[in-house]
């Protein structure tokens, strides 16, 4: 969906691809709760949550690169790094709704690790928890997000064709 949300970026507005896109993320959240199989489980998570997160995905970075636009790699790495740095936040939260005491998975007879079934029922509670959270931070952030209105995108005058590497480096 990357390619989608960076094709659609340029026909939408960033706030209607973040809240469509978030939207699709907190169904995910909330229909993995629902299917009975691993498989399902992931089949459901793993599209729905993969297609809103691709939509959500690119507004941000775009919309920066329109308000800094000599900044790009500053502005990227500083939206990229957020992007990580919440996977390493909500790490710690789910650890805390599902497996606050840190129990080890059980071995069972054929060598698979299972946790008990009173962690594996917490996972319900752990993925309306990350619905709520992922709702709440959409919201802020289709609130805050807007375009650039002074920003219009330069064309390349330049035959690129003719250029060093250097030189065509420096183009934009």
């Amino acid at each position: 969906m990357n390619p989608a949300g960076a094709f659609l970026v340029k026909k939408w507005s960033p706030k209607i691809l973040i809240a469509v896109g978030s939207s699709l993320g907190v169904a995910a959240f909330c229909i993995s709760t629902t299917v009975a199989t691993f498989s399902g489980f992931i089949v459901c998570f793993s599209v729905i949550y993969g297609a809103g997160i691709g939509l959500c995905y690119f507004a941000p970075l775009a919309c920066g690169w329109e308000w800094l636009p000599e900044r790009k790699g500053l502005v990227t790495g500083i939206i990229l790094g957020a992007f990580g740095f919440g996977a390493f936040f909500f790490s710690f939260l789910s650890q805390a709704v599902v497996n606050p005491e840190n129990l080890p998975a059980e071995k069972q007879p054929d060598g698979t690790l299972i946790y008990t079934p009173e962690i594996a029922s917490r996972v319900p509670k752990l993925m309306f928890t990350l619905a709520a959270c992922f709702a709440a931070l959409s919201l802020i952030s289709v609130l805050l997000v807007r375009r650039n209105p002074a920003y219009t995108e330069e064309k390349i005058a330049t035959d690129l064709s003719q250029l060093t590497i250097k030189e065509a480096l420096r183009e934009r």
